[in-house]
């Protein structure tokens, strides 16, 4: 039999809420803000209930729990889950590497596919418009080819400017004579090219020693060098060291030094005293000899040198050993010789001043000369040791005027000059000096 209909009375009205008890036996209506409490126990564990109430449980985590720190500690879910989210990216698409995760490709991967439609290709690599070009490079050698084919003539041709060419060359490699090279410049901004020894001497080399009697101090090989020195350090009480130069290192001969200090005095082969000796280098072998010993110790440096000696220690070495005076002449002899007044048409004393035989190394007499009266002023000279005078040289003297003679000492250079203002031998003034002064 089929079951009857059923039909619902059109008052019904359907529930509009549904209610529970709270724990005091109210009733309590279900609702967005009140729902309806839910206990989940873990049956598996036997663990309590967790209530979802307030938005959070133990295992799940709360929205507002911070990205976890590790990957091994004790963290909610939602800490877990966001650690994880900051390792992916912010986005999808192309990163660069340092925002992009690291894979690794399998290795049974198939070859992978790539398009060669945009390669950015390497500078003059073969284009259409390179290729062009190159076709009319190549054109224009083979016109140049079959232009002048390689025939017997142009061979020829080619041998002779090939022989011109090797007629310039060197012959061999390796260094040859200037006739023989090729002509080069040098670069304006070369670097300084370093100068070779080549005799393997060292500049200024030194060497010291000492003894306690009567023996040589230092013996020195002198190849490659120009000059020296020895500096006694220490010379003992009463000893004496000579300086000997030789050429076979078994007959010596005296060497002549000069103290640094005094680079102007006679040069010496033996010192008794300390102080660095310079000497020329000419012989092959130079030493230092103790060759008076009384007590004490001797001790002597040595120093080589490559070049040649200061000019001061040539020049005393000249000096030293001839009668010139190089240095030690005389500027001027000059005096005042006569303040005495003159009566009038008096003779000058004579002489009154004169350049004596003692100073031969004069080249001028110079006279002056002041009168209150107008006269002459004569320069003298005798050759027969004063007993003939004769004027060599004369000049008006104004009254009240100084004058000036100068002459060169000519003639009998040794012979004395003298000179006179108004004197019997001049223009004798017409009225007496007051004053006169030569």
């Amino acid at each position: 039999m089929p079951n009857p209909q059923i039909t619902f009375p059109a008052a019904f009205a359907p529930a509009q809420a549904v209610a529970f008890a709270n724990g005091d036996n109210s009733a309590q209506v279900v609702s967005q803000t009140a729902p309806l409490p839910v206990t989940v126990t873990n049956a598996a564990s036997g663990g309590g209930a967790m209530t979802e109430a307030d938005g959070a449980n133990v295992a799940l985590g709360a929205k507002a729990d911070a990205a976890a720190t590790s990957d091994t500690g004790a963290f909610s879910l939602i800490a877990l889950t966001k650690r994880l989210l900051g390792k992916l990216p912010a986005s999808l698409g192309q990163k660069t590497a340092a925002n992009s995760l690291p894979v690794v490709l399998p290795s049974d991967m198939g070859a992978l596919p790539v398009s060669a439609a945009a390669l950015p290709l390497p500078a003059g690599a073969a284009t259409a418009d390179n290729q062009g070009t190159a076709n009319t490079a190549l054109a224009a050698i083979l016109a140049k080819l079959i232009a002048a084919p390689a025939t017997a003539a142009n061979q020829a041709t080619a041998n002779a400017s090939l022989s011109a060419i090797a007629a310039q060359l060197p012959a061999s490699l390796g260094q040859k004579t200037a006739a023989g090279s090729l002509p080069v410049t040098l670069p304006s901004d070369m670097a300084t090219l370093p100068v070779s020894n080549t005799d393997g001497v060292a500049d200024g080399a030194t060497q010291t020693a000492s003894v306690t009697s009567a023996a040589v101090v230092l013996s020195l090989d002198t190849l490659g060098y120009a000059s020296g020195s020895f500096q006694i350090t220490s010379i003992g009480s009463g000893n004496t060291v000579s300086f000997e130069q030789s050429n076979d290192g078994t007959n010596w001969t005296a060497l002549p030094v000069n103290l640094a200090t005094t680079p102007f005095v006679a040069y010496a082969s033996t010192a008794t005293v300390t102080g660095i000796f310079n000497f020329g280098i000419i012989a092959r072998y130079v030493r230092a000899r103790v060759s008076t010993y009384s007590s004490g110790t001797v001790t002597i440096t040595s120093c080589l040198k490559r070049t040649k000696g200061d000019t001061e220690t040539v020049l005393s070495t000249v000096i030293s050993g001839g009668t010139a005076t190089i240095g030690s002449i005389a500027a001027y002899a000059g005096y005042i010789e006569y303040t005495t007044s003159l009566a009038a048409n008096a003779a000058l004393p004579s002489p009154v001043s004169r350049v004596a035989s003692a100073n031969p190394s004069a080249s001028y007499f110079n006279a002056r000369a002041y009168s209150d009266q107008a006269g002459t002023m004569t320069i003298e000279q005798t050759i027969n040791s004063g007993g003939t005078w004769e004027v060599v040289a004369s000049t008006a003297v104004s009254a009240g005027v100084v004058a000036f003679l100068r002459i060169p000492t000519t003639g009998h250079l040794e012979e004395p000059c003298k000179f006179g203002v108004a004197s019997a031998r001049g223009v004798v003034g017409g009225a007496g000096n007051a004053v006169l002064r030569g």
